[in-house]
C-alpha cells in the first residue's frame, strides 16, 4: 500500500479509493484465515520464524516500509509454502478422483488368471514381440514392463502415464503391444484399443504400421485366447453410415478378437464418446469401456479433448516427443501423470558435415542408398530460385533448382 503510486488507475479510480478498497479487503481475508485452523503447527513457525497465515497476508501488503520487504522476507515465504502446498494436495486429490473414484471402467476380473504379471509370461504380447520385424531394444523392454507393471502387473488403480520418446524411437510399438496386454487381461470392456492422432495422416500412419504387427501375428501360431486382431480406421472422412456400421461391429466383437481403432478428432464426437464408453464388456469381465485409450502427440490436443478419450477408457497412456509445458508440470509423484521416458532411436544415426564443393560426393552416396530399396528427404530453406543470383551452387540451394539438378 506505500507504493501505491507505482499502480496505474483507471479513470475516475483515485489513490485513495484504491487504498480504501484493498485494506477493507484485507480485513476481510484477515478475519477470515483467523477463523479457519493453521496449516502449519506452532513449532514449525517458530523454527523457520514465520507469522501465520493471516498475518503474512496482512504484512505482504502493508509492510513498515517498502525496503523492509525482500523477495526472501518471512512474510512472502509463508505466502508462497502456503500457496505451493495447496496447489500439490489439489493435484494429488484430483489424482485420487481419476485413479480410483471415476474410474468404473475397471476389470474387475472373475478370471484371475489372466493378470499376467509380466509381458513375458502373457502369452499374447509374447507371441506379438516375437512377431515383430525387428527386436526389441533394451530401453522398449523396460519402459514396456514399467507401463505393464502400472496397468496390469498390479492392482494400482487406473493408469495415467506420459510416454516420452524422440521421433521413431518407438513409442507407437508400445502402445501397440500394451494394448494387447490391456485386452488379453480384459481391462475395462476388454475388446478395443482406441487411438487418438491429431491428424487423418498420423492416424492413417499409424493403421499402417499396427496393421504390419497384427498381420504378422495373426499369421503366426495361435497361443492365446485372442486369434484375431484388426484394425479400424476413423476419420472425419468416414461417412456416416460407415460410422455406424464401424460402432454396431465394435459393440458385436467376438471374445477372441482385438480391435485397434485408430482416428483422429471424429472420436471425440459426442456420440462416438458415448457409445466407446459404455462398449459391453466381455463374458469374463463386468467392466465396460475401452481396455485402452492412446493419445498421441498429446500436446497438439486440447486437455478437454484429450479428457474425453480417456474418460472412456479403464487405462490413459499420453504420447509425445515435445509434451507441452503444462504436461511437463503435471508428471511425477507430484503431479496428477506418471512419467516414462523412452531413450534411444530403433537406429543408429550418423550425423556427417560436408562442404557444398563436395555435393557430388552426397548425391552418389544417396544414389547408391536408393538403388538397394531406401529412401532420402533432401530439406531445403527455399522453394524458389533467387533470379538476381546466376551462381549454378546458390541457384540449387532451393527445392526447385535442386530437384532440376538432380
Amino acid at each position: 500500500l506505500t507504493r501505491c503510486e507505482y499502480i496505474g488507475l483507471a479513470a475516475g479510480l483515485t489513490k485513495k479509493k484504491l487504498v480504501s478498497a484493498i485494506e477493507e479487503a484485507l480485513k476481510v481475508a484477515h478475519d477470515l484465515l483467523s477463523v479457519l485452523p493453521e496449516s502449519l503447527p506452532d513449532s514449525v513457525l517458530e523454527e523457520l520464524s514465520w507469522p501465520k497465515l493471516a498475518d503474512a497476508l496482512v504484512l505482504s501488503h502493508k509492510p513498515k516500509e517498502f525496503t523492509e520487504f525482500p523477495m526472501n522476507s518471512p512474510a512472502r515465504q509463508r505466502l508462497a509454502f502456503e500457496e505451493l502446498c495447496m496447489q500439490q494436495a489439489q493435484l494429488a486429490l484430483t489424482r485420487w478422483r481419476l485413479k480410483y473414484l471415476l474410474n468404473d471402467h475397471s476389470s474387475q476380473l472373475s478370471e484371475p488368471d489372466l493378470m499376467y504379471r509380466t509381458w513375458q509370461s502373457s502369452p499374447l504380447v509374447s507371441a506379438a514381440v516375437s512377431a515383430l520385424p525387428f527386436e526389441l531394444r533394451p530401453s522398449q523392454q523396460e519402459c514396456l514392463e514399467e507401463l505393464w507393471a502400472d496397468a496390469i502387473g498390479r492392482n494400482n488403480g487406473r493408469m495415467l502415464r506420459l510416454l516420452q520418446g524422440d521421433v521413431g524411437s518407438g513409442k507407437t510399438c508400445l502402445g501397440y503391444l500394451l494394448g494387447l496386454g490391456c485386452i488379453e487381461s480384459r481391462q475395462g470392456g476388454g475388446r478395443v484399443v482406441a487411438i487418438l492422432a491429431p491428424t487423418q495422416l498420423l492416424a492413417s500412419q499409424h493403421a499402417q504400421t499396427i496393421g504390419r504387427f497384427a498381420d504378422a501375428l495373426n499369421n503366426a501360431e495361435p497361443s492365446s485366447t485372442i486369434k484375431n486382431v484388426r484394425i479400424e480406421l476413423l476419420t472425419g472422412g468416414v461417412t456416416a453410415s460407415k460410422r455406424e456400421d464401424l460402432l454396431s461391429k465394435l459393440e458385436e466383437i467376438s471374445t477372441d478378437e482385438a480391435v485397434f481403432l485408430v482416428g483422429t478428432h471424429a472420436l471425440l464426437t459426442p456420440d462416438v464418446v458415448n457409445r466407446l464408453k459404455n462398449l459391453p464388456g466381455v463374458s469374463t469381465s463386468k467392466g465396460k469401456g475401452l481396455a485402452l485409450a492412446v493419445i498421441d502427440e498429446e500436446q497438439r490436443l486440447g486437455v478437454k479433448q484429450r479428457e474425453k478419450l480417456a474418460m472412456c477408457a479403464a487405462h490413459s497412456l499420453y504420447m509425445s516427443a515435445t509434451p507441452i509445458p503444462r504436461t511437463i508440470a503435471l508428471k511425477g509423484s507430484s503431479g496428477l501423470m506418471d512419467f516414462t521416458i523412452l531413450d534411444g532411436i530403433g537406429s543408429d544415426v550418423e550425423t556427417v558435415i560436408v562442404p557444398s564443393k563436395a555435393l557430388d560426393k552426397v548425391v552418389l552416396a544417396l544414389k547408391s542408398k536408393i538403388d538397394k530399396g531406401s529412401k532420402a528427404f533432401w530439406v531445403l530453406p527455399k522453394i524458389g530460385q533467387n533470379d538476381t543470383v546466376e551462381e549454378d551452387s546458390i541457384q540449387q540451394n532451393n527445392v526447385l533448382g535442386r530437384h532440376r539438378a538432380l
